[in-house]
């Protein structure tokens, strides 16, 4: 899970020095991919009760969050490209 969180950042942080939108956009995409990791690693810890299913949803909850405005982002970018 400590693997995908940093992925996540790294690749916006990664992204945001690149050149181009296009170049942004792909870094972008591939941070939704370790938050969809994330994700279930977190759905199993809950299940496999290593997180009680309050703390499971709470975090759940931010991912969800995050990945919204990481679409938000692209988006945006998206409309500036073109």
């Amino acid at each position: 899970m400590q693997r995908a969180v940093v992925s996540i950042t790294s690749n916006i942080a990664e992204g945001h020095t690149r050149s181009s939108f296009k170049k942004f956009l792909q870094f972008l995409s591939i941070s939704l991919s370790f938050l969809a990791e994330l994700e279930t690693h977190l759905t199993i810890a809950g299940k496999l009760k290593y997180l009680d299913q309050d703390r499971t949803e709470n975090i759940l909850g931010q991912t969800n969050l995050l990945g919204k405005r990481i679409r938000c982002l692209q988006q945006s970018l998206q409309n500036k490209a073109a």
